[in-house]
């Protein structure tokens, strides 16, 4: 063999093998630079978003505690109540009878032992009993009835009036 020899291979083809894997070896590394710059800019931008994001999970996460003590203050159990609303003076015991009983002859116009009232002069007149089943955390209850001739919607909205102040029962139609 005339031709040097190192390992088996010619000097061309150790050189050629050499070169290959120079290329090899220095191209990625080239070009791979910008990639890999590009990709610690991208990672560093998602850093931020991550950042900026659990900002805004915590910020969410404090008005969701808020909104909870929001439910859990009206939520809060009563004892001795069955709902929220306030138990009639009847369920409690502080006063087992009707306060009153009422004819309705309109809209704001009621019969209350045989004198024509409004809301505000009935509720002048039972202001003492009303305080005191406020103190007992009560509502008293009356009797309702209705006049004949009264329309619908003035029974209606007298039945609204009335309902702002007192539990009622319905007593049917008198004159």
């Amino acid at each position: 063999m005339n031709r040097i020899d190192i390992v088996g291979l010619t000097l061309a083809e150790v050189a050629l093998t050499l070169l290959y894997a120079i290329v090899g070896l220095w191209l990625p590394a080239r070009t791979g630079g910008d990639e890999t710059q590009a990709l610690r800019e991208r990672g560093v931008a998602l850093q931020g978003e991550i950042r900026k994001l659990e900002r805004t999970v915590g910020d969410q996460e404090e008005k969701l505690a808020e909104k909870q003590r929001t439910i859990d203050q009206f939520s809060a159990p009563r004892p001795g109540c069955r709902s929220r609303a306030a138990p009639s003076c009847a369920e409690t015991g502080f006063s087992p009878r009707l306060l009153f009983t009422t004819v309705i002859r309109g809209s704001d116009s009621y019969e209350v032992a045989g004198r024509i009232v409004s809301v505000r002069e009935i509720l002048t007149a039972f202001e003492p009993e009303i305080a005191a089943a406020k103190q007992a955390e009560c509502v008293h209850r009356i009797g309702v009835a209705v006049s004949r001739d009264l329309g619908g919607v003035d029974y209606d909205a007298a039945l609204r009036r009335m309902e702002q102040y007192f539990y009622l029962r319905k007593l049917g139609v008198r004159d």
